[in-house]
């Protein structure tokens, strides 16, 4: 042990490189990272990889889809049908309050921006009903009679 220190340290310990040197440098990173996830190209990054979360459900007389917008309020999404029967929603989160005249410790809470296009069948022609409720984007068609199936029924095969 060292007369002049009060903690026996191994030369193998690292844990005071980490604490020292290299935290500033992951601090950094981490913001890096944490920046190019929230700007416009971690948008679409966060877009193609299927945000909001959907359910898509289609029974005997409806087809609806189910989007997850945790946070949200109608005013915040726009919902469009464009050309060859695409669905686009799309919205924007704002920051909850303002931190202009306040030191920031930790910003996690940021503006974001989302959109995602969804083909729909072809028979689709009509405006959806639309209702948005705790979070959850509820978007029904009725289907068309041509489109409505019977109930699947089981075949019996018979051996000969």
């Amino acid at each position: 042990m060292n007369r002049n220190s009060l903690v026996e340290r191994k030369p193998w310990d690292t844990s005071v490189l980490r604490e020292d040197f290299l935290f500033p440098f992951e601090q950094q990173f981490n913001s890096l990272f944490d920046k190019f996830f929230n700007n416009s190209v971690g948008d679409s990054v966060k877009a193609s990889a299927g945000y909001p979360k959907m359910d898509i459900v289609s029974d005997e007389k409806t087809f609806s889809i189910h989007a997850a917008l945790p946070g949200l309020e109608a005013e915040d999404v726009a919902v469009e049908m464009m050309s060859d029967n695409v669905l686009k929603i799309s919205g924007k989160k704002s920051e909850i309050y303002n931190t202009e005249n306040a030191q920031c410790l930790t910003k996690e809470l940021r503006t974001s921006q989302f959109s995602r296009h969804i083909k729909l069948p072809e028979w689709v022609d009509e405006e959806p009903k639309a209702a948005m409720k705790n979070g959850i984007l509820s978007l029904t068609w009725n289907k068309p009679e041509a489109e409505r199936k019977f109930k699947t029924k089981l075949i019996e095969i018979k051996k000969e």
